[in-house]
């Protein structure tokens, strides 16, 4: 099977106290999003394998993996399938997933019904 080789950037995503995981490969822009319960390592690691999983299946090999310190934890399964890894500093962002990031609350804020103006929502009284 030939392998496309990607560059993988990931980051995690809080909004209104609901936690994703939002990664994008970087050659072919592809974008996902999952939906994490909690911020535990090892659920953390799940999406991350998952994405991996499913981007192998489908004839790419991530070759370089761009995060923010926090997956500092995953540098030695991912050195250990042949991954580069690039993980920022403390306090510090993936510049090239940031815009993204910001893209993605501001649409799921929009959508949130507590973002809502309060003349859109509905008045039972009426």
């Amino acid at each position: 099977m030939l392998f496309y080789l990607l560059t993988f950037l990931l980051a995690l995503v809080c909004i209104d106290d609901l936690t994703f995981l939002l990664s994008m490969s970087k050659n072919i822009l592809l974008i996902t999003i999952w939906f994490i319960k909690d911020r535990k390592e090892e659920i953390q690691f799940e999406a991350v394998n998952d994405a991996f999983v499913k981007h192998s299946k489908a004839g790419f090999k991530i070759k370089e993996f761009h995060a923010e310190n926090k997956f500092h934890s995953l540098k030695q399964l991912l050195e250990a399938i042949d991954t580069e890894t690039n993980f920022c500093a403390a306090q510090k962002h993936v510049p090239e997933i940031e815009r993204l990031v910001r893209v993605v609350k501001e649409k799921m804020q929009s959508c949130l019904p507590q973002h809502s103006p309060q003349f859109l929502v509905q008045d039972d009284d009426h």
